[in-house]
């Protein structure tokens, strides 16, 4: 009897090779994801870490603190370094400054060197002077070290959410009462205008009527609740922190705008550490300033993680109920099968395609409209 060879399995034949190209390709993905994740980590760690603050002394004389944030070529061919030197009010200009290390003459890291965070104008870096007050400051006093300055700004910050922040609170509260009573007026008097029964033209002038005295008696309790707060922000900024700044000019920032201050240069690695958790726990529980550059995320936190919340309780009952009812109860006709096609292209397409296909339709299409 004659063997006929058989023959070899092709790999293409068989479909291994693509099994092998769809492990790949997942291997490949799950490893962009690990860099990127340790790419937005190191950014992170880099971003909240208290750095040493460097007294940098150029060859013309001229002396500031800044941040080193990143080193780069010069035009020349030679080395140059990013800093962060903050005091926006004081030279008019960005927070970041270019200085070519062939223009260094001298860097030094001062352990009184202080940076000051504030509400407004960004970082401040100096070096703390002494303390102003005019005598009618919540806290007379000096300040004879940066310990103590750190106190008064703790005592500073607690005082003014006991008496200033419910006054902030009250003065948005009415606010937003008197924008809901002038659109509900403009509502009125605009169908008042087009109405063509006396009766009701008579109804609607007297409820626009009614929602005008509303607003005036929120605006004259917003008056009385800006003066006191105003009064309030007045007795507070009484007080004042001398600073120096390096290339000494003397500058006095009132305990009213200054979030934290801390001395970099002091801290050993536990210190830093500490630091490093306080920043990062300020950055999910405070709220952003300076147009969202500075300060925290928690508004945009806490406004994904309770839309999440939401739209999870309320889409997964539906969604189960519908499968349920798909799958057992259904009969096969027009309605079910578009409502499989629609979960079929849910299920390819990625969501921010929907996402951006909604912003055109309800926004921009019938938002458009109804502004019309």
């Amino acid at each position: 009897m004659r063997m006929t060879k058989r023959p070899a399995p092709s790999v293409k034949s068989d479909g291994k090779i693509w099994i092998a190209l769809s492990g790949l390709s997942l291997l490949v993905i799950l490893a962009m994801v690990a860099v990127l994740a340790v790419l937005i980590a190191g950014n992170s760690v880099w971003a909240l870490w208290p750095h040493r603050l460097e007294l940098v002394t150029t060859k013309d004389g001229g002396k500031f603190l800044g941040l080193a944030n990143q080193r780069g070529t010069a035009p020349d061919g030679g080395g140059r370094t990013q800093y962060k030197v903050g005091n926006r009010e004081l030279h008019g200009g960005g927070d970041f400054r270019w200085v070519e290390d062939a223009e260094v003459a001298a860097r030094e890291y001062p352990p009184d060197a202080a940076l000051v965070e504030r509400m407004e104008n960004g970082i401040f870096l100096g070096f703390l002077a002494g303390a102003a007050d005019t005598g009618r400051g919540v806290f007379p006093g000096s300040f004879p070290s940066g310990d103590a300055l750190v106190r008064r700004v703790a005592e500073y910050g607690e005082r003014w959410k006991q008496e200033a922040e419910p006054l902030r609170d009250r003065l948005t509260g009415l606010a937003n009462a008197w924008q809901d009573e002038y659109y509900a007026v403009l509502k009125a008097e605009y169908q008042a205008q087009g109405s063509g029964n006396p009766d009701t033209r008579r109804r609607l002038e007297k409820r626009a009527e009614e929602g005008r005295s509303r607003e005036d008696k929120l605006k004259a309790e917003s008056e009385k609740v800006m003066t006191a707060f105003s009064q309030v922000k007045d007795r507070f900024a009484a007080e004042k922190a001398d600073f120096v700044t390096a290339d000494g000019k003397e500058v006095a920032l009132p305990l009213g705008g200054v979030v934290s201050a801390i001395w970099p240069n002091r801290m050993d690695i536990p210190a830093k550490l500490r630091q490093f958790a306080g920043n990062f726990w300020n950055l999910l529980t405070q709220n952003p300033r300076e147009a969202n550059s500075e300060g925290g995320l928690y508004p945009a936190l806490f406004g994904t993680i309770l839309l999440v919340f939401v739209m999870a309780v309320s889409a997964f009952p539906l969604g189960v109920a519908a499968g349920v009812y798909l799958r057992e109860y259904a009969r096969d006709g027009i309605l079910s099968r578009a409502v499989r096609v629609a979960v079929n292209n849910l299920a390819g397409v990625t969501s921010i395609v929907y996402g951006i296909f909604g912003l055109g339709i309800f926004v921009y299409v019938c938002g458009g409209l109804l502004d019309e």
